[in-house]
Order: structure tokens, then C-alpha cells, then sequence
């Protein structure tokens, strides 16, 4: 999709290496763990890169039991409420919001790609940080 070719591996720390033995030139990492991987791989030759920003857009889901609609309101409504009182993005802020400022991601050329495996109507909620 998007015009890139997809390199698969069978599990993500293979992953690291073969970035590392040029089987691709680079490896899509969200800014919510990009750092912690650069800690734990420091060493072994591989960057976080400071230019780019590659925005993709995807969707969290919650499962639940088919017979038990009560709780799956329940997470709805009480998610609906926090993203509309603002405590989801202090929440997400307080535990995020350090790796996105060290991103800058304000400085970075964005590209923005395409999801063609969302299913057709997804909501996906606008980015929850000052830079979006």
C-alpha cells in the first residue's frame, strides 16, 4: 500500500537486525515507543531518524464478550465523556507527552499515508498532542 514495498519477518526483535544488515533502509516506529526501542538498541548502529514523521492512521479496538453489550456501552460512553472532558488527552499526556515533545514532531516533514485495511467509515480521533 502507499507505494512501498512491506518487508515481513517472524517476530519484531528479527526486525532490529535485519534493519541493521540493510534488508531495508528503515523501520516505522509509533513516537510512543520509538524512544525505548533506541535505548534498548543502542549500540548496534541503528538511529531514530529527525526529519521525518510518517503519519498512519490507525484504530484501537476494545473486545468484549458478544453477551455482555452492557460493558461495551459502558467503555463507549466512558470513553466518549473523557475525550470530551479533556481528561483521555491529560491521561494520554502524562504518559506520552515526554516522547512526543522530545519527537518535535513540528519540525519534521510529515508524510501521510493511507490505511487501506480500516474498514470504510472508521472515526479515527484526531491526534491527541499540540503538534498534530
Amino acid at each position: 500500500a502507499n507505494g512501498f514495498r512491506v518487508v515481513t519477518a517472524p517476530s519484531y526483535q528479527t526486525l532490529f537486525r535485519m534493519l541493521q544488515h540493510r534488508r531495508f533502509d528503515y523501520f516505522p516506529r509509533s513516537v510512543l515507543e520509538i524512544w525505548d526501542e533506541a535505548a534498548r538498541y543502542a549500540g548496534q548502529g541503528l538511529v531514530v531518524d529527525r526529519c521525518l514523521l510518517i503519519q498512519y492512521p490507525a484504530a484501537v479496538y476494545f473486545f468484549v464478550r458478544e453477551d455482555d453489550e452492557d460493558l461495551a456501552e459502558r467503555l463507549e460512553t466512558g470513553l466518549q465523556r473523557a475525550l470530551e472532558d479533556g481528561s483521555y488527552q491529560a491521561l494520554f499526556l502524562k504518559h506520552y507527552g515526554a516522547a512526543l515533545q522530545q519527537a518535535r514532531l513540528s519540525e519534521r516533514r510529515r508524510i501521510v499515508l493511507e490505511n487501506p485495511l480500516l474498514p470504510p467509515g472508521t472515526r479515527i480521533t484526531p491526534a491527541l498532542h499540540p503538534e498534530n
